[in-house]
């Protein structure tokens, strides 16, 4: 989710807490609030990162690697739960901030192009 979207939703709800005294979103366990704007898969911006930095010549070839268990709890300073996290899946939706008006502009494309930009600033802080 684009920071700029996040912000709309919480400007959504605030002013309805702060007006309405919340009276019109729902809360407490009724308002759990999700921010998405579709679906991506870490994989595919793993792979368009390195991607990147190959063009960058900063990597020798794009491949993404798929770690072990015992590598990823070593990425983890040790955490024995980590390799049972690190590959999870989660699915949100953001229903109740679409309720209220909430429609992110920002989408998975933009997302993969801000990474293109981020790519950029991170070889360029590199060279310095």
């Amino acid at each position: 989710v684009h920071i700029d979207d996040l912000a709309d939703l919480y400007i959504i709800l605030l002013r309805n807490l702060l007006i309405n005294g919340g009276k019109d979103i729902k809360t407490g366990k009724e308002g759990y609030y999700f921010a998405e704007v579709g679906v991506h898969y870490w994989k595919d911006i793993s792979s368009r990162i390195a991607r990147l930095l190959k063009e960058h010549k900063v990597l020798d070839n794009d491949s993404v690697a798929q770690l072990e268990p015992k590598d990823i709890r070593k990425l983890a300073d040790g955490f024995e739960f980590a390799p049972l996290l690190w590959g999870t899946n989660a699915v949100s939706k953001a229903e109740l901030g679409r309720e209220y008006g909430w429609e992110p502009k920002f989408t998975t494309a933009d997302l993969l192009h801000d990474i293109e930009a981020s790519v950029d600033r991170a070889v360029e802080r590199l060279g310095n």
